[in-house]
């Protein structure tokens, strides 16, 4: 009988927060400063390889129904430097001034996102961020701490570069842009999938798919 060698899975843990920042942008200025105008997480449990979801227990006429929900995080920031968006920015993250305008800062939706992770219990060394690439975290995140003159949590120390780790995966042959939204749905559960509309227009689809990719390719997320 042939034997088959089956690849330990060695990801260091339990729960991949995948990262979507929306941010305040103009059109070809490149010195923009980059504002968090929306903040949304979806939580992957990496041993079942699956978006993490709660059970409900729905009340209808007497009778128990149980749904699922995703476990997600997800906010719009009001702006403070540029609190005016470019018609350019409402184009493209699809988010419109009133939206922005009725928002708490970025200091109370952090707070907020602070109290989600204890109610969920999630242990910051068992839990690490996947961004896109270094900008979200390296480069966003740290302006958007400098604006509120608060230092950059330790949390944000510890993410995965999903570009990086795609690379690895396809041996350099990755691209962001076409791969992320087009990559087919197959290496994850589809069941578990949520499409993008419940995030009003947050990018994490692509990112999903990317992270089940690394996941069934037993690649080391570090």
């Amino acid at each position: 009988m042939q034997q088959h060698h089956v690849v330990s899975y060695m990801c260091p843990y339990d729960n991949l927060l995948v990262l979507n920042l929306a941010t305040t942008c103009e059109e070809r200025n490149f010195d923009y400063p980059l504002e968090i105008i929306q903040f949304s997480i979806v939580v992957i449990d990496t041993r079942t390889k699956t978006i993490m979801s709660l059970s409900l227990n729905i009340n209808r006429n007497q009778n128990l129904d149980y749904q699922r929900e995703d476990v997600k995080f997800d906010r719009y920031v009001r702006p403070v430097v540029n609190p005016m968006l470019s018609d350019y920015c409402k184009s493209y993250t699809g988010i419109s001034q009133a939206t922005v305008d009725n928002a708490d800062t970025f200091s109370k939706v952090f707070d907020q996102f602070c109290a989600w992770l204890q109610e969920h219990d999630f242990q910051e060394t068992r839990y690490a961020f996947v961004a896109l690439n270094r900008q979200d975290l390296w480069l966003v995140a740290q302006y958007q701490f400098l604006l509120v003159k608060q230092p950059l949590p330790a949390m944000c120390r510890q993410w995965v570069d999903l570009n990086a780790s795609m690379n690895k995966v396809y041996q350099g042959q990755f691209n962001s842009r076409t791969k992320e939204t087009t990559r087919p749905l197959w290496p994850f559960r589809a069941h578990r999938y949520r499409p993008t509309g419940e995030f009003q227009g947050a990018g994490v689809q692509g990112r999903v798919v990317a992270v089940a990719d690394i996941l069934n390719n037993k690649m080391v997320l570090l």
